[in-house]
């Protein structure tokens, strides 16, 4: 069990899903670290709170977590959904750089 638990991506999905999570108050303002669900609060010496920028992060986590538990098939959707996107995105980006 302790094999399966080390092995994997290592904090990667974690550094994604704060990523995302930061990126999106961009665009929602509802999202931010400063708008509290749980004020801070002191307990033994540790300040606890939970933002809305920290929940969206840990639901991304349990949604990543679930789609790398549904194997390949789900795991290939996701992946070319994501180049898929990045693709169009670039695209994109070099007709807009060709019009001005």
């Amino acid at each position: 069990m302790a094999g399966l638990v080390s092995r994997g991506p290592n904090g990667t999905i974690a550094a994604v899903a704060i990523a995302f999570a930061k990126f999106l108050g961009v665009f929602a303002t509802s999202v931010s670290p400063d708008k509290y669900l749980v004020s801070p609060m002191s307990l033994g010496g540790y300040a606890i709170s939970l933002s809305t920028e920290q929940l969206v992060a840990i639901a991304l986590v349990a949604l990543l977590t679930w789609t790398n538990t549904r194997g390949l098939e789900v795991g290939k959707i996701v992946q070319n959904t994501f180049t898929f996107a990045k693709t169009a995105r670039a695209d994109c980006q070099l007709w807009l750089i060709g019009l001005s």
